[in-house]
Order: structure tokens, then C-alpha cells, then sequence
């Protein structure tokens, strides 16, 4: 009975990958930054930031499986008594979001994401330092809506980021990052 329930899994899923419709694209995106889960002092950090990479479709009738890997910049600052404060990283994303089709060209999305942290540079005043307690990794969720244009191979998106994970490995600072992202996606596969 194992033998046989192994064989009809293994068919459906060849049966369902073959069905997958698979396409590859290049991202290009603008967010807009926050932190939340701060301290008084690090209220209302905002900024402006870019992301640019490689998505997958993966793509049944109503669901698809849209993996990404984009290289990010991303900045927070604010001025407090005349003097400038800014956060400003590099890293990878790696988003693997789930889509699900509401009408042909319209859909709503959701999935992890992980942010691997290349470079952080502190600057207050004409201070400029690299943030050695900045982690290597954060971790959070995002949750979307988009279209498929439907007579140019382009998507275009809105997402909302929320980190789960702190930005810094030092105990004291809990910060996370959330943010907006508008991107779009040329699909040349």
C-alpha cells in the first residue's frame, strides 16, 4: 500500500509541475523605510531606498510561487537638535512569495522573507562609522497586491515588509525595519 500511495504522489506531482507555467524576470523597485520597535529616541526614522535582481514564476491556473533575489540599498534618517542621523545598508533579499490570482490580471500575494545584511554605515553629524553589531540576517513577512499587464510581459507590484527580526545584534537595540515597495518585473523568459 506504501509503494502504491508513493507512485500516485510522484504522478500527480509530475503531473502538476508539467501543467507550471515557468518564467524568469528582471525586478527593479523604490521602497519607502521605517523602523518600528525602537527606543523614544529612534521614533520616526524614515527614508527612501531601491532594490534591483532576478524573479521566478512558477505558475499554475490560480496559484503561483514567485521566488526573488534582488541586491537592496536602503536609508532611514532623521534630524534631531540640527543634527543629521542616518542609517543607510546594502544586503541581499530574498523574497518566496505565494500568489494567488483573484481576477486574470490582478492578484494578492504573501510569503517570507530574508534580508542578508552586506554593509551598515552610521552617520551623525560628520561622523561616518560601519555599524559593527548590525546582524547578518533579518527575517519578516511579506504581503502584497499586484497586475499582470496583459499586452507587455510586465508585473507590477505594491508590497508591505514587516521584519520580525531585530537589525542589530547588540541587546539594547530591538529595532526592526518595515517598509513599502513598489516594483515591477520584465519577464524575458
Amino acid at each position: 500500500m506504501k509503494l502504491f500511495t508513493k507512485i500516485a504522489l510522484a504522478l500527480l506531482a509530475a503531473t502538476t509541475f508539467s501543467m507550471a507555467e515557468i518564467n524568469v524576470g528582471g525586478h527593479i523597485g523604490g521602497s519607502y523605510n521605517m523602523l518600528w520597535d525602537v527606543d523614544t529616541y529612534m521614533e520616526d526614522y524614515s527614508g527612501l531606498g531601491f532594490n534591483a535582481g532576478v524573479e521566478a514564476k512558477i505558475a499554475l491556473p490560480i496559484i503561483a510561487v514567485v521566488p526573488g533575489v534582488y541586491f537592496a540599498y536602503e536609508s532611514v534618517g532623521k534630524t534631531n537638535y540640527g543634527v543629521d542621523y542616518t542609517l543607510s545598508k546594502t544586503g541581499i533579499e530574498v523574497p518566496v512569495m505565494a500568489r494567488l490570482s483573484l481576477l486574470p490580471i490582478v492578484f494578492v500575494e504573501a510569503g517570507p522573507q530574508l534580508n542578508i545584511n552586506m554593509s551598515t554605515t552610521i552617520e551623525f553629524g560628520d561622523e561616518k562609522f560601519d555599524d559593527s553589531d548590525a546582524s547578518t540576517a533579518e527575517f519578516g513577512i511579506a504581503i502584497g497586491a499586484g497586475a499582470d499587464l496583459p499586452v507587455l510581459p510586465l508585473t507590477v507590484d505594491v508590497r508591505f515588509f514587516m521584519g520580525l527580526s531585530s537589525m542589530s545584534d547588540d541587546d539594547e537595540f530591538t529595532g526592526k525595519r518595515m517598509g513599502i515597495d513598489l516594483g515591477v518585473t520584465y519577464w524575458f523568459l
